[in-house]
């Protein structure tokens, strides 16, 4: 059982769903999810939780499952949100379950961070 109060872990989740909404995606590692509900390990279940808590907040992620190893990274991510970003990134991954490296994913969310720079840069020169 987590030592965490629900509230603390809804206030997380919805905080998650925030950073998506305004900056279109968010890369985070699993240790950090890990911590949200302060267990001492990421077990299947509590991944499935984690899953079902995003789901309802409308946040899709890749890897598609919440991976247990605590250093692994996650893109998180709206597939209607932020300017077209999160339909970019839906359309990419398409239905498939893509497994991406670490280095792989701090690098897309470089270039998507680049992208959002370059949309934000545009709409405030109006060009």
């Amino acid at each position: 059982m987590s030592n965490v109060a629900p509230e603390t872990t809804d206030g997380a989740f919805d905080a998650i769903a925030q950073i998506v909404e305004t900056q279109g995606f968010f890369l985070w590692g699993a240790r950090g999810l890990k911590a949200i509900t302060g267990d001492k390990r990421l077990g299947a279940r509590k991944a499935e939780r984690m899953d079902a808590e995003l789901a309802r907040r409308g946040i899709h992620h890749i890897p598609r499952r919440i991976p247990r190893d605590e250093n692994a990274r996650v893109l998180f991510y709206a597939p209607n949100g932020n300017d077209g970003l999160g339909t970019l990134i839906h359309h990419l991954v398409g239905t498939n379950d893509v497994v991406l490296s670490n280095e792989t994913l701090n690098l897309v969310g470089a270039i998507l961070q680049k992208h959002a720079n370059v949309v934000r840069v545009a709409e405030t020169t109006g060009s």
